[in-house]
């Protein structure tokens, strides 16, 4: 503190400034220190937990996903040549179909006469068009040109029929074009009034083989000949269509969910750990909560068989001496497509017997959801610590300060009598020491 450099009687220096800064310096080691570094602890735990629930939150996402039965039908399809293109669903079974496109659905489409000018009027009246036993009557003005019609009559038939104005050429150029919008022959166009149109195209249904079994249809998109298959005649020709069950995507999936799960296990292993050599443990080693999370995740792998008694390493999963989990891809694969009902009982399971995804959606579930499970639990258990040191430092500190004000006030005052003091003996020592002079 200013203004005080040494306290004590004479010159003898028994208290000073300098002193009681290291006696606070010393009491800050004792009391403030020890709570910095169990509240770093905690956030070295409350980082450590993050870490674990991100892992187990993704893992728990896959688990979800690969519990869906409905998720391992996806399908996949290859074509052998491009009369056609097709889109199958996941329900559709395994098959080949042969299609033959013999012809393809064709639009009415009429032409009306030449006219020269397609921004002249061309005299009032009413245009006819009929469509799939639909009627509709534009009137047309004085000053209604063909342009003017043109962008009026897909609004004035429903969007059935759609006009423009082509310029062809020569002392006439500009006609009226009407066409249809969807194809076959039951959608012809007829038209009367006044404007006379011709056929520019006639329209057709479309004709192809499915195995050699002829179909028509009015629409080049064919939804309804074959259940989940929806089929676009692209042009004339033959195309194969394999359909096949897609084991490469559920089979990326599950190397995800092992790549994850093992992410979890060493993680948990590293925070969970101890170094003996250098005799310092990990954030939460001899921590039973975070321990058993791994233990539980083993659990459901050593507990979970299929209906004839299989387990996960006839399937392609096997755990090392780790806790980690080695995925044999060929056999996995090898399992789904040569027994697909025994591959579901052990993944997927029934509801008297789960099976391994449905277990892993539930464990996960618990682990990273429910509000009393363990990583909640944990959570809350860490930021109530935290908050609890937050305060006890904040109070210790000003504890602290408030000692050593007082500390120094006191030790000031008494730094001034002694020097008061001192002063009044040293001017009596001069006293007497004089008197003795004089004699």
């Amino acid at each position: 503190m200013a203004g005080i450099s040494t306290l004590g009687l004479g010159s003898s220096g028994v208290l000073s400034s300098d002193l009681l800064d290291k006696l606070k310096e010393a009491d800050t080691d004792a009391k403030i220190k020890p709570i910095e570094r169990n509240q770093e602890e905690v956030k070295l735990k409350q980082e450590g937990l993050k870490s674990i629930k991100n892992l187990l939150s993704g893992l728990y996402d896959l688990s979800t996903k690969l519990a869906d039965e409905s998720h391992y039908n996806a399908t996949t399809t290859t074509l052998d040549g491009d009369s056609v293109s097709a889109k199958v669903a996941d329900t559709v079974k395994e098959q080949d179909l042969k299609i033959q496109v013999v012809k393809l659905a064709t639009n009415s489409i009429k032409q009306s006469a030449k006219y020269e000018d397609k921004d002249a009027a061309i005299g009032a009246g009413t245009m006819h068009i009929s469509i799939n036993d639909n009627t509709y009557d534009i009137d047309i003005s004085d000053t209604d040109t063909l342009e003017t019609i043109s962008k009026r009559i897909e609004k004035e038939t429903d969007g059935k029929v759609s006009g423009k104005v082509l310029d062809i050429g020569g002392d006439k150029p500009f006609r009226l074009v009407l066409k249809a919008k969807d194809t076959g022959v039951e959608n012809t166009i007829h038209t009367s009034g006044k404007i006379r149109f011709y056929n520019a195209q006639k329209p057709s249904d479309a004709t192809f083989k499915v195995d050699n079994v002829t179909i028509t249809q009015a629409s080049n998109h064919i939804e309804n000949v074959i259940d989940g298959v929806d089929i676009t005649l692209n042009k004339k020709g033959v195309t194969t269509l394999h359909i096949e069950k897609d084991t490469q995507k559920i089979t990326d999936e599950v190397k995800s969910f092992v790549d994850k799960y093992n992410e979890s296990v060493k993680l948990i292993s590293d925070l969970t750990s101890y170094n003996a050599d250098k005799k310092v443990g990990a954030v939460f080693q001899g921590s039973s909560e975070i321990r058993d999370i791994k233990n539980r995740l083993r659990d459901v792998l050593d507990t979970t068989f299929s209906a004839n008694g299989k387990m996960a390493n006839d399937f392609g999963l096997d755990i090392d001496k780790k806790g980690s989990l080695k995925f044999d891809e060929d056999k996995f694969k090898e399992s789904m497509k040569n027994d697909p009902e025994e591959f579901k009982s052990f993944f997927i399971g029934s509801a008297d017997n789960k099976g391994l995804f449905r277990k892993f959606d539930s464990t996960l579930f618990e682990l990273t959801t429910r509000s009393s499970g363990p990583l909640k639990s944990l959570q809350a258990n860490l930021n109530d610590r935290a908050s609890s040191l937050a305060q006890l430092l904040e109070k210790s500190k000003q504890s602290l300060e408030n000692r050593y004000e007082i500390l120094h006030k006191k030790f000031a005052s008494f730094d001034q009598v002694i020097g008061t003091l001192k002063s009044s003996s040293d001017m009596l020592t001069s006293m007497i020491e004089a008197q003795y002079a004089r004699k």
